[in-house]
């Protein structure tokens, strides 16, 4: 087995785990949008620790593989180029939306009992949902 193909087998493990985080984040997403409790949010917010672990994991083998694989391999081709710039806006909408919806959550488990209309219109952002969109629409097939 060539380094090449270890590095192949990981960059795509690396793409595998993108799909799932970002699928994950979707569910998680919706499961939040249809909150009418506290208790749900704080069960489903637990969720994003586990979701930034992977992501970040994703985005690292992406990188540090297809990085190898570009220098050993390929070479600079506009395909690899489009799909670095795409991991990169993932990331960064990814971090952005996040930050965002991590300081709502924290408001809203600081309380209990039924969620507040601010509180629910604080979840439901189209910010989130176009977040997960792009970020899926603009994911490399790796």
């Amino acid at each position: 087995m060539s380094l090449y193909s270890v590095a192949l087998f990981l960059h795509i493990t690396g793409a595998l785990g993108l799909f799932a985080g970002l699928a994950l984040d979707w569910t998680t997403l919706s499961a939040l949008r249809r909150a009418t409790t506290v208790d749900q949010v704080r069960e489903w917010i637990s969720v994003y620790p586990l979701l930034q672990r992977i992501g970040s994991a994703s985005v690292g083998l992406l990188l540090v593989f297809g990085l190898y694989m570009t220098v050993t391999a390929w070479g600079p081709t506009a395909w690899i180029s489009l799909g670095f710039f795409s991991l990169i806006a993932i990331a960064v909408l990814g971090a952005v939306s996040g930050v965002r919806l991590g300081r709502a959550a924290a408001t809203i488990v600081a309380n209990s009992g039924t969620l507040s209309a601010d509180a629910r219109a604080a979840l439901r952002r189209p910010l989130f949902v176009w977040s997960d969109a792009v970020r899926l629409a603009a994911t490399p097939a790796g």
